[in-house]
């Protein structure tokens, strides 16, 4: 016998809501476990610190010059002086970067609670995650119209580990998910209501908004997928009116809150590369691993069903008539995974973005939540009539995913144990995306001299001096060092009696830029200076 309506409804509810705990607490998880093992400051969440912080422009206008400086100088630029300094992070970025403010400003009052810490930026994306991963069951169930579909939607995205990584550092990409899923969800609700219905203008209004607030790519390709699927999808004239006042009203805040938005435009625009073939597919390469970040999770079921869809090929005239059965209820929303995908990739094939905007998830954030409706649309292909099938999936997805994240993530190198032993450190970058992650493993008490190779090679009186034993040279292989800008530093260290050492340590995210040497000094060392290099007179010291 059949439990009652209302109960069964309930235990239908619980179970779904159970489920969806069940996977915010195993996202979550993964991500405690990137804190636990994070040993680094990130590239880019260094700058986003120093935004935070409103410290920006103060270290743009800092003192440069190659002489020894503590540590604890450069690492004050790290910490809130000056609370609420909304308007300094404003003009910070629009000085030095091209992302709107708004993640920053958060930042800075989640700084201003807990101080910078490696973690400090990582709980922020947990929270966030947890409002993503809700947003988009919601969506989900909106748009498909079955709450175990939304599930597997849900669990396909929030599990995947190029989503998670995508949490790994102190970065905007976890809010302008957020914020893209309100949004596509306002617009659903918006167009799918027969009566006009202003307030859903006005949340529309308001999510466009904050995602124009948070990151240029959605200033530039998401209110315009609005208007396109509004079109598409019209139901009634006033409809699209609404969705237009909306588009334009977003625009409004964005500009009463970020005046200088356009400045942030422009920059993204000079940014733009000269197209040089021979490394398009480097480009291609890069833009195909980084769909691979996401798809290798359902890869699986994805081939079982291509293999199914070759037998199905293999009896066409069967096929049409059982494609005419197949539930196709909310395929629309795969219009933003081509739209934005489209975009995205485009501009990077085509030389609009620098060569290093792909390859990792976090440059296709705005195409995963869409892609992970994938799975539902070729399980669909089965007609499967129960939801335990949806179970087979969801289940097993969580502990493929869990184990190999866990190996991935926790395969993480330690720095060089040398940088806390060293007496001074030399750097020859001090570029904010690599400056600040060395410091942070290096005693406030150190002595540090940084500045550009150029600078230390025209002013070696002005560094050299200041040597000792137990010295750490930094080479930084990025722009605008050169490799024989390097060599020359190391030259002129040989020469003043040093014998540069090649660590073995690593640091972990920068390896690619990153060479440390030990300058191994004689007992008796020197420094030639310019009057004395003819004559070869050296200036001892100990």
């Amino acid at each position: 016998m059949l439990p009652p309506e209302p109960a069964r409804k309930r235990h239908h509810n619980q179970l779904i809501l159970a489920t969806l705990l069940l996977i915010l607490v195993a996202t979550s998880s993964l991500r405690i476990v990137i804190i636990k093992n994070k040993t680094t400051m990130e590239y880019d969440e260094a700058i986003s610190y120093l935004a935070a912080t409103c410290n920006q422009l103060k270290f743009n206008h800092a003192d440069f010059s190659p002489l020894p400086k503590a540590a604890s100088t450069w690492k004050q630029y790290l910490s809130v002086e000056e609370p609420f300094c909304f308007d300094q992070i404003r003009l910070g970025l629009t000085t030095t970067d091209v992302h709107p403010p708004l993640y920053f400003w958060l930042l800075h009052l989640w700084v201003m609670a807990f101080g910078v810490h490696l973690w400090t930026g990582l709980v922020l994306n947990i929270l966030i995650a947890v409002f993503t991963t809700t947003a988009l069951f919601m969506l989900a169930r909106h748009i498909l119209q079955n709450s175990y579909e939304a599930l597997l939607v849900t669990a396909s995205y929030a599990l995947n580990p190029s989503i998670i990584l995508i949490s790994k550092e102190a970065r905007q990409y976890d809010l302008l998910i957020l914020f893209l899923i309100l949004t596509v969800w306002q617009i659903h609700i918006l167009i799918d209501n027969k009566p006009i219905q202003w307030r859903h203008g006005i949340l529309l209004t308001l999510v466009l908004a904050a995602g124009n607030l948070t990151h240029y790519l959605f200033f530039l390709t998401v209110p315009l997928a609005c208007f396109i699927y509004a079109i598409w999808q019209m139901k009634n004239r006033r409809h699209l009116w609404l969705v237009l006042l909306a588009i334009l009203g977003s625009y409004g805040l964005a500009w009463l809150f970020n005046p200088e938005f356009w400045v942030n435009i422009n920059r993204q625009s000079e940014r733009f590369v000269s197209p040089t073939w021979s490394e398009f597919s480097t480009r291609l390469g890069r833009t195909l691993a980084a769909f691979a970040t996401f798809l290798y999770v359902v890869l699986p079921l994805i081939m079982l069903l291509l293999a199914g869809s070759y037998i199905a090929w293999r009896h066409r005239e069967r096929l049409r008539s059982y494609l005419h059965s197949l539930n196709f209820q909310g395929w629309r929303i795969l219009f933003f995974m081509v739209w934005f995908g489209g975009i995205i990739v485009g501009m990077y094939l085509t030389f609009r973005t620098p060569i290093h905007t792909m390859g990792s998830s976090k440059y296709l954030s705005m195409v995963w939540p869409f892609l992970a409706f994938l799975p539902v649309f070729l399980l669909r292909l089965t007609q499967y009539r129960r939801s335990v099938l949806l179970y087979l999936v969801i289940i097993p997805l969580i502990w493929l995913i869990i184990f190999p994240a866990q190996m991935f993530l926790t395969r993480l190198p330690s720095p060089t144990p040398q940088l806390a032993n060293a007496k001074l450190i030399l750097m020859d970058s001090p570029a904010r995306g690599v400056f600040f992650p060395l410091l942070w493993h290096v005693p406030d008490e150190t002595l540090v001299i940084a500045a550009y190779q150029e600078q230390l090679l025209a002013e070696p009186e002005n560094w050299l001096p200041h040597l000792r034993k137990n010295v750490i040279y930094v080479n930084v292989n990025e722009a605008p060092n050169t490799i024989e800008q390097g060599e020359n530093i190391l030259s002129v260290l040989t020469t003043a009696g040093y014998e540069p050492e090649q660590t073995t340590g690593k640091i972990t995210t920068l390896t690619t830029i990153y060479t440390m040497y030990t300058l191994q000094a004689s007992s008796t060392i020197g420094f030639v200076s310019p009057s004395d290099k003819d004559t070869g007179q050296w200036q001892e010291r100990e």
